[in-house]
């Protein structure tokens, strides 16, 4: 059950606000984290351990209606899409934690046109990112191409004692 608080608002088992963003929390103030821009829409909570957002899909129907996200990019407006191109990324995961000032990335996952896309052909590869200790940018550590083909970093290891091999 929701009622309308104001022109802005909405009030229920949500919190709505229109004012260039959507937050669903029980709070009012949208949280800053390392997006280029705000984002459109924030899910947040309190100190509980049922934070989190779920989709699901319930059908004895075929295989193939499973729940979906989608992260999707053109070169264009809303009303006039153009194609992208080779080496745009498509969409990103970020995995981020307050280090007692804002929000860092820790690690990331981003998908990327892997080559010349065109009509019912579009190249993907996904990159895998880390952020090293001592560090608030994270690297590209593993890449599998739109071949197939996995690319993982030789990793650098400093320091005695250590069981790795570089």
């Amino acid at each position: 059950v929701c009622t309308v608080t104001g022109a802005n608002a909405i009030q229920g088992e949500a919190n709505l606000t229109f004012d260039g963003t959507t937050l669903l929390s029980g709070t009012t103030t949208a949280t800053t984290f390392k997006v280029i821009g705000t984002p459109e829409v924030q899910v947040g909570g309190g100190a509980t351990k049922d934070n989190g957002l779920a989709i699901e899909s319930n059908t004895t129907t075929g295989a193939d209606y499973e729940s979906c996200v989608v992260l999707g990019r053109s070169r264009g407006t809303h009303s006039s899409k153009g194609i992208v191109s080779s080496g745009d990324n498509l969409g990103r995961i970020s995995f981020q934690g307050y280090d007692g000032a804002e929000y860092e990335d820790c690690c990331q996952i981003t998908g990327a046109v892997d080559g010349t896309p065109g009509t019912n052909d579009m190249p993907g590869r996904l990159m895998f990112s880390t952020t090293a200790d001592g560090a608030y940018v994270p690297t590209e550590r593993m890449r599998i191409d739109s071949y197939g083909r996995s690319k993982i970093t030789k990793p650098v290891i400093s320091g005695s004692g250590s069981n790795c091999a570089a």
